[in-house]
C-alpha cells in the first residue's frame, strides 16, 4: 500500500495494566514518505520514547522499530522519508511507545492483537538462559574438585577418619543415658499425677436468633433506564424535535446501565469524543434509546464511528449536512419493556 491515512487512538500503560485514554496517533503514508503525528491530551512525558509500529502482513505481525522521539510537548511530529521496506509493504494495525522491556501508551485497531505480547523480550530471554547458567555453575564445582590437594590436607583427613568411630560410639551412649533418664522421669510423673475427674458441663440452652434480611427486587432494563433519565441534567441541543427526552451523562455513568452496556465506558471513540467536549448525550425516541458522541462531521471520524458502532450522525441544526458541522455521533438501541409491558421512559 502506497497511501495511508489513518488514526490509532493511545492509552496509557501503568506497570502492564491497561490505562486512560491520552490521545491518538495520525498516520499518512504516501510513496516513500511516512508521518507520524502524536496528539497528547493528558500530561505524559515522551520524551526519549522508542516507537514501534504493528505491521500485518499475510496475517503475520510483526513489530518494527521506527524512531525515537526527541521532543517535548502535547504535539509531536515525527517523518520518515525512508521507512524499512515491510512498513510500505504491510498494513499498520498498531502503534507501541515506550521502552524495549515496558510500554509507556500504544493502542491497536485489530482488537485481537494484545500489545503486551510485544514487550518484555529481555526478560523472556532471561528465563531462557536460567538452564545455562546451573551448568555453567555446575562445571565450576567440577573443576574446583580436580584442583591438586595439598599434604597438609591429606594428613588431616586421615585422622579425621580414624576418631569416626569413637566418636560415633561416645554419641550413641550418650544418646541412651539421655532416652533412660526420659523414661524414669516419665515413670515417676505418671505415679504422682493425682487423677482428675472430669466435671460434667451443664448444657446451655442457646437461643434461637431470627435475623430479617430485607432482598431488594431485581429491576429490569426499563426501570434503570427510567432512574438514569432522571437523575441526569437535562438539555436538547437539537433544532428539531424528533427526541423526546435528552440528558448529559459522562463514561462513570455506564457503572448504573444494565450490564449488556458497562463495556460502553472503555469505548476508545467515545472516550476521545468525551475528553474533547467533556460531556455525552443520552436521549430516547418513542421506539429508540440513543448515545451520543459530540463532534464534528468529517470523513475520516465517520470511517472511525462506523467501525466503534456509531453509524449515525446528527447535527445540531436541523439542515442537510456539511463537512465541519457540529452534532452527535449515535448509537442506537430499541427500548426495553418492563416487566408490566409498558414501555421503558414514555
Amino acid at each position: 500500500m502506497n497511501y495511508l491515512r489513518k488514526i490509532i487512538y493511545l492509552n496509557e500503560y501503568h506497570g502492564g495494566e491497561y490505562g486512560s485514554s491520552i490521545g491518538f496517533v495520525k498516520l499518512s503514508k504516501k510513496q516513500t514518505r511516512l508521518r507520524i503525528e502524536i496528539q497528547l491530551t493528558g500530561k505524559i512525558s515522551l520524551h526519549r520514547q522508542k516507537i514501534y509500529l504493528l505491521i500485518k502482513n499475510k496475517n503475520v505481525v510483526n513489530k518494527m522499530f521506527a524512531d525515537t522521539v526527541t521532543e517535548e510537548g502535547t504535539r509531536i511530529d515525527i517523518s520518515l522519508e525512508e521507512p524499512a521496506e515491510d512498513t510500505l509493504k504491510g498494513d499498520i494495525i498498531g502503534i507501541i511507545i515506550g521502552t524495549e522491556n515496558e510500554i509507556t501508551c500504544g493502542g491497536t485497531q485489530d482488537h485481537s492483537i494484545n500489545l503486551l505480547d510485544y514487550v518484555h523480550p529481555e526478560k523472556v530471554r532471561a528465563a531462557a538462559e536460567i538452564p545455562e547458567l546451573s551448568e555453567q555453575k555446575t562445571e565450576r564445582v567440577e573443576k574446583i574438585s580436580e584442583e591438586p590437594v595439598s599434604e597438609n590436607e591429606v594428613l588431616e583427613e586421615a585422622v579425621s577418619e580414624e576418631l569416626v568411630p569413637e566418636r560415633q560410639a561416645i554419641q550413641e551412649t550418650s544418646e541412651v543415658e539421655t532416652e533412660a533418664q526420659r523414661e524414669t522421669g516419665q515413670e515417676i510423673q505418671q505415679e504422682t499425677r493425682p487423677e482428675v475427674q472430669p466435671e460434667a458441663a451443664e448444657p446451655e440452652e442457646e437461643e434461637e436468633e431470627i435475623v430479617q434480611i430485607e432482598i431488594e427486587a431485581d429491576h429490569d432494563e426499563a426501570y434503570e433506564f427510567r432512574k438514569i433519565f432522571s437523575s441526569h441534567p437535562g438539555m436538547y441541543p437539537f433544532d428539531d424535535d424528533e427526541m423526546e427526552v435528552c440528558v448529559q451523562i459522562s463514561p462513570v455513568d455506564f457503572s448504573d446501565f444494565p450490564k449488556a452496556f458497562w463495556r460502553m465506558g472503555s469505548n476508545s471513540f467515545l472516550l476521545q469524543g468525551y475528553y474533547n467536549y467533556r460531556h455525552l448525550l443520552l436521549s430516547h425516541t418513542k421506539e429508540k434509546i440513543y448515545i451520543g458522541i459530540p463532534g464534528q462531521y468529517h470523513r475520516r471520524d465517520k470511517y472511525l464511528a462506523d467501525m466503534f458502532g456509531f453509524g449515525r450522525f446528527k447535527g445540531i441544526h436541523n439542515k442537510q449536512i456539511r463537512l465541519g458541522d457540529f452534532g452527535y455521533w449515535m448509537m442506537e438501541f430499541d427500548m426495553p419493556q418492563s416487566t408490566n409491558g409498558g414501555m421503558c421512559c414514555s
